[in-house]
């Protein structure tokens, strides 16, 4: 079983909600934290907040993949260019 058909399978309507509710509530507890400049809060949004963050960014990475998997004419490899790229010219001078 390959990688696509595994990713193929995960559900990216609910990938992207989960990275928009993860990284909004990590928002309402770094925002709490500016509110009230406690110790506890900012604490709170050091760790919890950070760690809110990272689960989001990973739900959105998540859903790119799937889509990338998923989308039409999506290659398994690419292959490589024939072609060196172009070279700059100087500018001409007149």
């Amino acid at each position: 079983m390959s990688l696509r058909s595994k990713l193929a399978g995960w559900p990216q309507a609910l990938l992207l909600r989960s990275a928009c509710y993860a990284v909004l509530a990590a928002l309402a507890v770094m925002s709490y934290s500016i509110v009230v400049p406690k110790p506890l809060p900012v604490i709170a949004a050091m760790s919890v907040g950070h760690v809110l963050c990272v689960v989001g960014f990973a739900c959105f990475g998540l859903a790119v993949l799937v889509e990338m998997a998923t989308r039409p004419g999506a290659r398994s490899s690419l292959p490589p260019t024939s072609k060196p790229a172009p070279k700059s010219e100087p500018a001409s001078k007149g």
